[in-house]
């Protein structure tokens, strides 16, 4: 599960959030057993904006569900808490996967930039 995470925390990270600006991370790697590895670029841009308007607009509690119908794909996003650290806008964001017959659970920090951008943050 924690590879898992980390493939998942890297995929969210290096979308690009147009309106919001981009969620950063470094290079990508996906191991054929991940729900990442079953995305299409379909899947993955319904994943993005998902997770926008998770971090952008949901409460906490509030699952934020998308699914591709033609692929099977399909998650929920829910952000679990919302702080400040540092100045900035935190949140703990839990995504559920299920792409390409694997399922995946995982939950991240992410902070909110001074250029609108989320990063993942360590604690």
């Amino acid at each position: 599960m924690t590879r898992l995470r980390s493939l998942l925390a890297i995929l969210l990270c290096c979308l690009a959030a147009a309106p919001i600006g981009p969620i950063h991370a470094g290079q990508v790697h996906f191991p054929e057993e991940s729900p990442v590895s079953g995305m299409t670029e379909v899947d993955t841009r319904m994943l993005r904006q998902a997770a926008r308007v998770a971090l952008e607009d949901a409460e906490d509690g509030v699952m934020v569900h998308w699914e591709n119908q033609e692929t099977g794909a399909a998650g929920v996003l829910t952000p679990l808490s919302t702080s400040q650290r540092a100045g900035k806008v935190c949140r703990q964001l839990e995504l559920f996967s299920d792409a390409g017959g694997q399922r995946g659970r995982s939950v991240f920090n992410f902070c909110r930039q001074a250029d609108g951008s989320w990063r993942v943050s360590a604690s």
